[in-house]
């Protein structure tokens, strides 16, 4: 196998400037893990850094090596490691499989920030992400090491897709912009600032909190609001174990919330693209818990993701003020009900 780059992967830029870090990347179909540990001697500089890893078909199991890896990593930077260790270490580890959505976090990634902090920091433009996460768009976090703590924003994105098909590439350096420009969809992250000028390898920047994009799917509005409230309610509702900064959580209910949106909004207009006439007005928009006005570009992009047969009349009107005081079943007044809304308000759960 060509390993040729792979330890700029498992050494980032910057990385000496953290005592220790946990890497996530991609490599040539493959995922990495790297641990890395940084001490400061009197020679090569006044630091040593070294990273020691591994590569495996599936990222999801990864995270059970953390601990041989943290260890080994220590071992080496004291120089104090044997390779018989490494090697005795992979031919005796039995490798098991892993399902993506019912794994604990920490069969990927162990004492992390839970997912409902990762919601919480983003607000209502979580919503703005998730648009762009359902439409398969290139999506890069930016931001100073640990890249370990981008990693698991990479891992919470997927959890919101609800499907690995968002092609997760974890830690990206430069060495890896020819292959990005051949990709039309990817979550990544990395430390890189050269990334931020290169506006074409993304459609979505994350830098901390801050959302930055072209398309117009990015924008936050009413129905974002109304749903980032359910889902903050939601998660005050369950026990308190479950949120706060934690050593070891389960997903279990963390992907429910956002596969009931996914799995509502797919099927919703799989059953209006099997009618004689799929033609959305402003109040079928608004009965599938979008916006009529903002989300018309996000509506017609999913459509033709989907390769669906439906048609969206065109919708002007006039913005409401968002106001994070909307309640979760918010819609704008309509008028009329079609029949298309008659279908829908009979299905079993509408996007709200």
């Amino acid at each position: 196998m060509d390993v040729t780059g792979i330890e700029y992967k498992a050494l980032p830029s910057l990385s000496h400037l953290t005592e220790r870090d946990t890497i996530f990347f991609s490599h040539l179909g493959f995922f990495g893990l790297a641990c890395l540990k940084s001490i400061k001697i009197d020679s090569e500089r006044g630091r040593r850094t070294v990273a020691v890893g591994i590569l495996a078909r599936d990222f999801v199991g990864l995270g059970q090596h953390i601990p041989f890896l943290e260890q080994q990593a220590s071992f080496f930077a004291s120089e104090r490691g044997h390779y018989r260790d490494l090697e005795l270490y992979i031919n005796t580890r039995q490798l098991e499989q892993f399902d993506f959505l019912e794994q604990p976090t920490n069969a990927l990634v162990p004492e992390i920030v839970s997912f409902s902090d990762f919601c919480l920091d983003f607000g209502p433009s979580l919503f703005a992400l998730w648009k762009n996460i359902v439409l398969r768009k290139r999506i890069l976090f930016l931001d100073p090491p640990p890249v370990f703590m981008l990693s698991v924003r990479v891992f919470y994105c997927m959890l919101m897709g609800g499907t690995t098909e968002s092609n997760p590439l974890f830690f990206m350096n430069v060495h890896d912009i020819d292959r990005i420009q051949t990709l039309t969809s990817y979550i990544g992250c990395t430390t890189e600032t050269i990334f931020q000028s290169k506006h074409q390898l993304y459609d979505v920047l994350v830098q901390g909190k801050t959302l930055s994009t072209h398309s117009p799917t990015i924008r936050t509005n009413v129905q974002d609001i109304a749903r980032y409230k359910e889902l903050r309610t939601f998660m005050l509702e369950k026990p308190k174990s479950l949120t706060g900064k934690m050593k070891r959580i389960s997903l279990g209910w963390k992907p429910k919330y956002f596969a009931r949106l996914n799995h509502t909004l797919y099927s919703n207009l799989q059953t209006i693209g099997q009618l004689k006439e799929p033609v959305l007005q402003k109040c079928c928009v608004n009965t599938l818990g979008l916006d009529p006005s903002s989300d018309i570009v996000f509506l017609k992009e999913l459509i033709q993701l989907l390769k669906l047969e439906i048609g969206v009349l065109q919708m002007p009107g006039r913005k409401r003020r968002m106001s994070i005081q909307d309640g979760p079943a918010y819609r704008k007044p309509i008028t009329t009900t079609c029949n298309i809304c008659m279908i829908l308000s009979k299905s079993d759960v509408l996007l709200s």
